[in-house]
């Protein structure tokens, strides 16, 4: 038998019923700047600001050159492999609810000068309405502690003060220095790089460094600086 009449209603969507999502990701360091041989972390925050469930969640993050992964840590949700030939992180968070957020923890430690600058990815099996917010990178300066051996302290603006470069890593630290004959010139507590040999003739002066390190242990460093206040050009 034919049925009555049915009144068919097309849905006024502008969208016909496309559910879209947007997936944003964070990428950034515990630290900016790390010494050789540090470890630091890069955490992976990612969120879906859409309205829709995004099925199939997936992270990417490939690890520096210049640094040696160690692993995650903290909770996460989800699965995370390594790929040791590709330095590839994959996070599978599984599906992620609208507004809900996840974060990951890598940690790596510093091997060699250098920035150490790490790209980040998120993407979904559903179409994402912002592309733009998809990857993200975090940059590290890796540092060596480099201890000068001569500086020229003539008042031109080159090289004027006693700089160790990394000094700003050991916020604990002291310096004392003496001349040849075991005299100490000048000493601070904790050293700030600005030393310029003040009332000092040129020559040959020593120094022992010791810097509280991250392990709470002090170390330190000895050896010579050469003050010369006639440079020619």
């Amino acid at each position: 038998d034919l049925s009555d009449p049915v009144e068919i209603v097309m849905d006024p969507d502008p969208d016909n019923g496309t559910i879209v999502i947007d997936m944003h990701i964070k990428n950034q360091p515990n630290r900016l700047t790390v010494l050789i041989g540090s470890a630091f972390t890069y955490q992976l925050f990612v969120i879906n600001n859409g309205n829709h469930t995004a099925e199939g969640v997936s992270v990417t993050a490939t690890i520096p050159q210049n640094v040696s992964y160690e692993g995650i840590s903290g909770e996460y949700i989800g699965q995370v492999a390594y790929n040791a030939n590709t330095r590839e992180v994959t996070w599978l968070p599984g599906d992620m609810a609208s507004n809900q957020s996840e974060l990951l923890t890598i940690n790596v430690r510093a091997e060699n000068e250098g920035l150490a600058s790490q790209l980040a990815t998120v993407s979904a099996r559903l179409t994402d309405s912002n592309p733009a917010d998809n990857q993200s990178t975090a940059s590290v300066e890796i540092i060596a502690l480099k201890i000068p051996n001569t500086f020229t302290p003539n008042g031109d603006g080159i090289n004027d003060f006693f700089e160790i470069r990394g000094l700003e890593l050991f916020p604990e630290n002291r310096i004392v220095i003496f001349n040849r004959w075991g005299n100490e010139v000048y000493k601070a507590n904790p050293y700030k790089g600005d030393w310029h040999g003040n009332g000092l003739n040129e020559g040959t002066y020593y120094y022992v460094f010791e810097a509280r390190l991250q392990s709470d242990r002090w170390q330190t460093f000895t050896g010579y600086i050469t003050l010369i206040r006639n440079v020619s050009r």
